[in-house]
């Protein structure tokens, strides 16, 4: 009987075990997905395709001369929000938030000095 009752508590054991290291690697992909509405921390160098949708949006507006440093983080909307760390031309950074909607039209929502 001893035997039996120490083989259940190590099966027992190995099934909590095994339990949390599938929680941690499901936890570590959600990591990865996008947050629909939530913004998804990015800190990255922007792309060529992100500069490109920052560059339409501030076309022609008082923020035409900023130039994306990092791409901050992405929020899925009815489109798509991203946050950029900007500088101007005199190197003071500012925080952009620029909306791009499902037919690809882009513009700034927000500019916050930082």
């Amino acid at each position: 009987m001893k035997n039996f009752k120490t083989a259940v508590s190590v099966f027992l054991i190995l099934m909590i075990v095994l339990s949390l290291a599938a929680c941690e690697k499901k936890n570590e992909q959600a990591k990865d997905e996008p947050i629909v509405g939530g913004w998804n921390e990015q800190n990255t160098a922007p792309s060529d395709e992100e500069v490109d949708i920052f560059n339409k949006a501030v076309e022609g507006t008082d923020y035409a001369d900023y130039t994306p440093v990092t791409l901050l983080a992405t929020q899925v909307v009815a489109g798509r929000n991203y946050k950029f760390l900007c500088t101007d031309a005199a190197g003071a950074e500012f925080t952009v938030v620029i909306y791009r909607d499902l037919s690809d039209n882009c513009s700034v929502t927000s500019v916050e000095a930082k």
